[in-house]
């Protein structure tokens, strides 16, 4: 088991974030408006992408065969840290629907 690296977990996290942001634009193409309640459906999602992303690791890219088992075990911090990201980015995206709602 190799020993665990932060700079990974942070690469993991924007690589994540950057196709959470990818996949909100694709989904929202048709009602696309620049408004804060989009804004923060953006960042929910890229929160929710890459927290999952640093959480998982490279098995979220490649899936589990592909990995080898001697991949490093995640700190207790860096498991909390990315489940903390990963319930803000849907509190984020809770939001946006509440404000998209409103009108």
């Amino acid at each position: 088991m190799g020993k665990f690296s932060w700079l990974a977990w942070i690469m993991q996290f924007l690589l994540g974030g950057a196709v959470g942001v990818a996949i909100a634009l694709k989904f929202t193409k048709g009602w696309w408006k620049y408004t804060s309640a989009s804004t923060t459906l953006l960042i929910g999602a890229a929160l929710i992408a890459g927290g999952a992303a640093a959480l998982l690791g490279d098995q979220l890219w490649m899936g589990r065969s592909v990995v080898d088992d001697r991949l490093p075990k995640h700190t207790r911090l860096s498991k909390q840290l990315a489940t903390s990201l990963i319930v803000l980015g849907v509190s984020c995206m809770l939001v946006a629907f509440w404000m998209l709602g409103r009108g």
